[in-house]
Parts: C-alpha cells; structure tokens; sequence
C-alpha cells in the first residue's frame, strides 16, 4: 500500500507513535527499529455513577465511544516490528496485533468492553 495521494487524512511518521481520537485514520509508519503504537483510549470518562460504561478504572468510570478505526501500515525497509497496543478489556496496553515489514493492521474499537480488536496482514 502506497499513500499517494489516496488518503485526504493520512500521517507518514517514524519511530513510536501515540495515536489520539484526533489522529489520522491512516498512518504509514517506518518503526526505525521495533517499536510500540499506541491506540487511545476511546472510553469516555463520566463521574456518572450509575454509569453503565466499562466499569471502574482506577476510581472513574468510563462510557463507550461507539466507533472509531486505524488502518497502520509498517513501511519498514527490514525486519521491523510494530507492536499495536490499546485498551483490551483489561489494559491500557495490551496488545491488539503486530505487523512487520510489508504488512498492514486495520483496527477497531468496538464499543464494549473489549475495547480495540485488529488484524494484520501481508501488502501483497
């Protein structure tokens, strides 16, 4: 996959990245190295307390954002390895998926406690 001039919101970076709700969708990244990208944690925090979001963490409870997507793409030129990491239902970093040179992670927040869900796959 190329950027080109396909994508009108799309991040071409280097090295770890930390995404925010506000980030381009499409982020075409070269992780110089094995690095981490972190998703953001889409929960909303309320002080609801009848709340019936995600539960506690920490001493605030959290609603679920209903949407939310991130296409990565590791534009690595060796051997280079993308850890995809984001709420997972029971941590902030756990990690959805892993792609390596020449593949792409297309991930989703699904609105539940689960939090983000991802795939990678080869460019090919």
């Amino acid at each position: 996959m190329s950027q080109g001039t396909k994508y009108t919101t799309a991040t071409t970076a280097s090295g770890a990245q930390t995404l925010t709700a506000t980030s381009d969708k499409y982020q075409f990244i070269d992780p110089a190295g094995t690095v981490n990208v972190d998703l953001p944690d889409l929960r909303a925090k309320t002080s609801d307390s009848n709340s019936e979001g995600t539960g506690t963490y920490g001493t605030d409870r959290y609603i679920d954002m209903n949407e939310g997507f991130f296409v990565i793409s590791n534009t690595a030129d060796g051997s280079e390895v993308i850890t995809v990491r984001g709420w997972n239902g029971s941590s902030t970093t756990g990690t959805i998926c892993t792609p390596t040179q020449n593949e792409t992670a297309t991930v989703w927040w699904t609105g539940t406690t689960s939090g983000w869900i991802g795939i990678a796959g080869s460019d090919a």
